[in-house]
């Protein structure tokens, strides 16, 4: 996307600004490479200018914020745009008196951005209010809200893929103090990289024998790439290599390639680890090898089940409870059951050894299963929050009948966001519904509807009589599309 000459580099020192007069001295720029420096990358006008043409930016929709413990700023390009904005903020609670505005000649959004003209909007900062809040954390917010206002670019499009730099050879220089050995040390950072992507892209390509020669290699970034690819693949032609890895070298990255794959002769081997595994018995949370090595073996679902078993009545602890943590990250009904016996034994001979990790394992499965239910379509769940269902894990069989009936609520939130909800349900049949609260007391009510008819493209004649509404929020969605964030 951006081509030599569009960004800059620049170095800072955190601990002392420098005037813009100011030239620090060769010897203060060594010091500062050499006990703290942040280098960063800005953009010039012409690199401003060619991301402005790939991303479509629109400077009427940008709005810049700046504020202090008692006011607040807030600049844009569009008087009108900006107006619309504070309005929704002073429905949030957010601001309290009167605003100053002020025009500014020329306006200068971004360090790189320069425009003729601006306004600039200065107000008392209010305590937020909960009660007064066009939403809470239940109900989704509305697409016109201050949360989800429109984004003045779009996302880039038509980008040529980036040109692959293969490693170069790197002749290692003397490490000193100052500009010598910052510049090596990035150096070898940047031959790192180059190797570690050139590495990855060979992997894609190459066969099985190519793959499990660069695994045998000790060069860090060729064997990664190369165990990374294998697991993709699901490679069983690589057990016994990686197998030796996690045996003589304890290479961590193995012993998760041996779960991706989950072949069943792997399997022994994961008993041996699991029976000789170590846990804190301080915290009771497993260390990274067996939180890995149970990952693993979780992977290959019911088919480790009577190794599992096996495991739980071992006297190791440690043994024991890797067992139960990977019962609870296979979830599925013979886990869920093993475990729950398993709990009832802890109660009868009241040892409890593992009952606070069964405990957990089972909330973690209830929690999961809950989220997978609602996953399969997280609007079904907002209908829910919207039409005050009881939230015992079952959702509404008919979310458009739930809504049209949410529409007649007594309370302004719930008909504000079963509005919304049809829109994003793209309800058209339900349009003449919608169209009834055109004339709601509430003018949030009324702002969803304006928003809804825009999108749905309703009725022109409502539309001209939103537009004339004494709520400046309903006015502006009237007149106006807007394309919200993407939840």
């Amino acid at each position: 996307m951006f081509q030599r000459g569009d960004a800059v580099a620049r170095l800072s020192w955190p601990g002392r600004r420098y005037s813009s007069t100011f030239i620090p001295t060769h010897n203060e720029i060594e010091a500062g490479l050499r006990d703290a420096y942040d280098l960063d990358y800005r953009l010039t006008p012409e690199g401003g200018a060619r991301w402005e043409s790939v991303v479509e930016a629109d400077w009427s929709l940008y709005v810049l914020w700046s504020g202090s413990l008692r006011y607040d700023w807030r600049e844009a390009q569009s008087r009108e745009y900006l107006e619309y904005a504070l309005e929704v903020e002073r429905a949030e609670g957010s601001i309290k008196g009167e605003i100053r505005w002020k025009e500014l000649r020329p306006w200068r959004p971004l360090y790189w951005k320069t425009l003729p003209r601006g306004y600039q909007a200065k107000y008392r900062t209010a305590t937020y209010d909960r009660k007064q809040s066009l939403s809470n954390a239940v109900i989704p917010a509305p697409p016109w809200g201050q949360k989800s206002t429109q984004r003045f670019h779009r996302g880039p499009k038509g980008l040529a893929p980036r040109k692959l730099r293969h490693p170069q050879p790197h002749i290692p220089k003397p490490e000193g103090s100052g500009l010598l050995g910052w510049k090596t040390r990035l150096s070898r950072l940047d031959n790192k990289r180059r190797m570690f992507a050139a590495a990855c892209d060979f992997a894609q390509s190459a066969d099985t024998d190519a793959l499990l020669k660069m695994l045998s290699r000790s060069f860090g970034e060729g064997r990664f790439a190369s165990a990374r690819q294998l697991a993709k693949q699901r490679e069983a032609k690589a057990l016994p290599q990686l197998t030796a890895l996690v045996l003589r070298e304890q290479y961590l990255p193995a012993l998760w390639v041996l779960g991706e794959i989950a072949d069943k002769r792997s399997l022994p081997v994961m008993e041996i680890l699991l029976d000789c595994g170590e846990a804190n018995s301080v915290s009771g949370l497993l260390s990274t090898w067996a939180s890995i090595l149970v990952r693993a073996i979780a992977r290959f679902g019911d088919l480790a089940l009577p190794m599992l078993k096996k495991a739980l009545a071992s006297e190791n602890v440690a043994a024991s409870r890797g067992a139960v943590h990977a019962l609870g990250l296979i979830q599925t009904k013979r886990s869920i059951a093993i475990l729950e016996k398993e709990r009832e034994l802890e109660i009868a001979i009241k040892k409890r050894r593992i009952l606070w990790h069964i405990d957990e394992a089972l909330r973690n499965g209830i929690t999961i299963r809950r989220r997978e239910n609602f996953a399969h379509d997280r609007r079904l769940y907002r209908v829910a929050c919207v039409a005050n269902s009881t939230l015992d894990g079952s959702l509404p069989s008919d979310p458009i009948n739930a809504l049209v009936t949410t529409l007649n609520h007594s309370k302004l939130i719930r008909r504000r966001a079963a509005v919304d909800l049809l829109v994003e349900f793209e309800a058209r049949d339900q349009l003449g519904e919608i169209e009834k609260l055109a004339t709601d007391n509430e003018w949030q009510v009324r702002a969803s509807v304006a928003f809804a008819l825009r999108k749905m493209e309703g009725s022109q004649k409502l539309l001209k009589l939103l537009a004339d509404d004494q709520n400046l929020v309903v006015r502006w969605l009237a007149r106006n599309d807007i394309i919200p964030y993407e939840n």
